[in-house]
């Protein structure tokens, strides 16, 4: 069963505290964590059948996130792809088919925890 969860972002302090709180709250899949969207993709291509949720920051080293969100979509529609980025411009709307929610920091990380609470 799919319950792994890739979390890319840039921000130490962000990822860290994020996966800090999703262990503290009971989530039970294994958390995958990388920095840039080449060390992500790398670990979804190695654990593809283990992540059911690949969460991205927008704004990322090297490539946009969103499309390495399209890339991930591409190989593995099955995955849910929620995009967590602070600028409110990017939308759902605008990035249909590459991702399947949009959220706002630092608001919208309740939602997430919700979200994957399920």
């Amino acid at each position: 069963m799919k319950n792994g969860l890739l979390f890319i972002e840039d921000e130490e302090e962000i990822r860290e505290l994020i996966v800090e709180r999703l262990q503290d709250d009971g989530f039970d899949g294994q958390i995958f964590e990388a920095s840039d969207p080449v060390k992500g993709l790398d670990l979804f291509h190695h654990h593809k059948d283990e992540i059911a949720y690949v969460i991205c920051d927008y704004y990322l080293p090297i490539q946009n996130g969103n499309d390495l969100c399209k890339m991930i979509k591409d190989n593995s529609s099955g995955v849910k792809i929620i995009c967590l980025t602070g600028d409110t411009t990017v939308t759902l709307e605008n990035h249909k088919g590459e991702v399947d929610l949009v959220l706002y920091k630092p608001e919208g990380i309740d939602e997430l925890y919700r979200q994957l609470k399920g």
